[in-house]
């Protein structure tokens, strides 16, 4: 007899046979060869990716006035980052920092529009000289071509397509209106960009950290270890 008085825990299924994962197949499924039965599983899961590429591309354009702000807004802060971590470092107030990357970024944007438009209108004669002149080259093109077009054959051509255009006005006002949408549209846009780069300069780490949150922990990336300081070893 032994001299530990602790009684001993005895497993009543200790003469069965380990349990252990089973694959079960039928002779269905053993007639088909194993390469078929290969492609046929990449097969479905092919489809299935593909499914959730379509469903992602289509809550894309489905929210396309949200998604796409948010994405050049995403972009232009990822550009201004390096110059307001470096504002930061200079002990920069974070107020005054955010405030002057996001005018300096609205000062770049309207410089550009209005180096556009600036060459738009001093180009604008020298364009409506060369269209007139290479109006004028198609009109003796015209004259001279085996079409044995006359000038007044080529006028109520030019008048007809007039009456089409004066026919076509009601059209032509409902495009103007879609432009007029599409112009607020984009300033909307603009203004939803211009508040999410606020956000992500105020508390760009803390976004993230909640973001990465709302995917399994295994799938987060790992923690980044502090730094050591000069004087530890």
């Amino acid at each position: 007899m032994s001299d530990d008085p602790t009684p001993r825990f005895r497993n009543p299924f200790r003469h069965y046979p380990p349990v252990t994962d089973r694959t079960v197949t039928t002779k269905v499924d053993e007639a088909v060869p194993a390469p078929l039965r290969v492609t046929a599983a990449y097969s479905w899961r092919l489809l299935v990716i593909a499914g959730v590429i379509a469903l992602f591309i289509w809550l894309v354009m489905l929210l396309k006035a949200l998604i796409i702000p948010m994405m050049v807004g995403i972009l232009i802060a990822a550009l201004l980052w390096p110059g307001f971590q470096l504002m930061l470092r200079a002990r920069f107030p974070r107020w005054l920092a955010i405030a002057t990357t996001v005018i300096g970024a609205i000062g770049i944007v309207t410089g550009l529009i209005w180096l556009v438009v600036w060459q738009v209108r001093a180009q604008l004669d020298d364009v409506q000289t060369r269209t007139a002149l290479a109006f004028e080259q198609f009109k003796a093109f015209l004259l001279d071509s085996p079409l044995h077009l006359t000038a007044g054959d080529i006028d109520a051509y030019i008048a007809q397509a007039q009456e089409f255009l004066t026919e076509q006005q009601d059209w032509l006002l409902s495009a103007a209106g879609a432009v007029t949408g599409t112009a607020a549209e984009v300033v909307t846009g603009a203004l939803l960009s211009l508040f999410i780069l606020v956000c992500l300069l105020a508390d760009g780490a803390g976004i993230w950290r909640w973001t990465l949150k709302l995917f399994p922990r295994k799938a987060r990336p790992p923690p980044t270890p502090p730094r050591a300081t000069a004087g530890t070893r």
